[in-house]
């Protein structure tokens, strides 16, 4: 399925004044952080240098070049160890306002979020309810489909017309089956999202249907099972007359019962 993204009218999250401030932010936060990561970076290298004697009077020079515009612009000087200490401040300093920061922009943009889905709540449920249409629809459908064969098997023929219902045995779409399933879950959550009144009555209408087809046939196997062993009682009493034995009486109900088999 292809995702067309289309043009709300709604802005942009990153156009909102009080959204984009805070991001900006953030984004200075990060961008000093990275800055002190390059100057320590490139401190320790100096400071590396030093330490093997190839200090070069290139370097020497620029270093003094270096502490007499800090002295003319007020600085102060500072050894290379005190630098580096002063830009991991820096960096340290960064990455806990960075933290906070990220806290900030999360909260808002939570809150925003909140508000942009109750603009188009009402819409999004409309075209929820439009699933559930079509739902329901593929699962008549499947059913007609379905009925169509077996009442033709039902004549006695065989069934030379191909299974078209959209699904498999191993992956049935059935928004009604009662010992789970993707659809019948994904259903009842839509139906409680989303759902018309007059698609809950049908739901409950077809469950209901569903409920009172269980019913006649436990009724149905469990007057087979009476009559199965009405009939079972019925030869052991046969088989005990030819013997010679009293048989166990059998009710007139039980008989009648068994013998319309």
């Amino acid at each position: 399925m292809k995702i067309v993204i289309e043009n709300l009218d709604y802005p942009r999250l990153d156009t909102l004044p009080e959204f984009r401030d805070e991001n900006e932010k953030l984004t200075r936060y990060r961008a000093a952080m990275n800055s002190a990561e390059r100057e320590i970076a490139r401190l320790q290298e100096k400071y590396r240098e030093q330490l093997a004697g190839s200090h070069q009077r290139e370097s020497r020079n620029r270093d003094a070049i270096e502490a007499a515009d800090r002295l003319l612009t007020g600085g102060q000087l500072q050894s290379i160890a005190e630098q580096i200490e002063a830009q991991q401040r820096t960096r340290d300093a960064m990455n806990k306002a960075c933290a906070a920061q990220e806290q900030v922009v999360s909260n808002l943009r939570r809150d925003l979020s909140i508000k942009a889905a109750e603009r188009f709540n009402a819409e999004h449920k409309k075209r929820a309810r439009r699933v559930i249409d079509a739902l329901m629809e593929l699962d008549a459908a499947n059913a007609s489909e379905c009925a169509l064969r077996a009442s033709l098997e039902k004549l006695g023929y065989n069934c030379n017309l191909p299974c078209m219902g959209f699904g498999t045995v191993d992956n049935p779409i059935d928004p009604y089956d009662q010992s789970g399933g993707y659809a019948s879950a994904w259903l009842r959550d839509a139906l409680d999202y989303a759902g018309s009144e007059k698609q809950v009555n049908a739901h409950k209408a077809r469950k209901e249907q569903q409920r009172t087809e269980q019913l006649a046939e436990y009724q149905r196997l469990n007057q087979i099972e009476q009559a199965a062993a009405s009939q079972d009682r019925l030869l052991k009493s046969n088989a005990a007359s030819a013997r010679g034995t009293a048989p166990s009486p059998l009710n007139a109900e039980s008989y009648s019962l068994a013998t319309r088999l």
